[in-house]
C-alpha cells in the first residue's frame, strides 16, 4: 500500500539476520487493535489510507529527524 502511495518502484530486501529463526516456537506474530478499540470506543477518526498518507506526509517533512543508516525500534 504504501509503495502504491509514494509510486515507487523500491525494492523490500529481506534481512536474514532480522527473519524469526527457523527452529522459533513462534511462527507469526499477529497483532489486535482489540483492547485499544474498547478503551477508547467510537475514537477511530481517519481510515487506514488517511493515516498512512498522513504518516508518509510527516516523513516527507521530518526526513532530516529519520535515521535510515541504523536499525531502530
Amino acid at each position: 500500500m504504501i509503495i502504491n502511495l509514494i509510486d515507487s518502484d523500491v525494492k523490500i530486501i529481506r534481512d536474514k539476520s532480522r527473519l524469526r529463526p527457523e527452529k522459533s516456537k513462534v511462527k507469526r506474530l499477529l497483532g489486535s487493535n482489540e483492547k485499544i478499540k474498547k478503551l477508547t470506543p467510537g475514537t477511530q477518526k481517519k481510515t487506514l489510507d488517511e493515516g498512512i498518507k498522513e504518516t508518509l506526509q510527516w516523513f516527507k517533512s521530518n526526513l532530516h529527524r529519520y535515521k535510515a543508516g541504523i536499525y531502530n525500534v
